[in-house]
């Protein structure tokens, strides 16, 4: 199945996202910064904001840091 998933080409689609984006990198994370620099150059209205010792869990292990860029997405201060 994952097979399948890697497959897929969602290249192609990202353009086609209409929705404001935030794409959050951690400095630390799995994916390298130009995968995620890809990312936010393919989806229109994308902003990529790197994270300072952010891993894959940011939600959890940089919670004040991921908060502050979910607030500002979401245009709460």
């Amino acid at each position: 199945m994952l097979d399948a998933v890697t497959k897929v080409d969602i290249e192609s689609k990202l353009p086609q996202i209409q929705a404001p984006t935030t794409i959050l990198y951690g400095d630390h994370d799995h994916f390298s910064i130009k995968a995620a620099q890809k990312l936010s150059q393919l989806i229109p209205n994308a902003h990529l904001h790197e994270i300072a010792d952010g891993s894959q869990q940011l939600p959890y292990r940089q919670a004040e840091a991921f908060t502050q860029h979910l607030l500002a997405h979401l245009g709460i201060s």
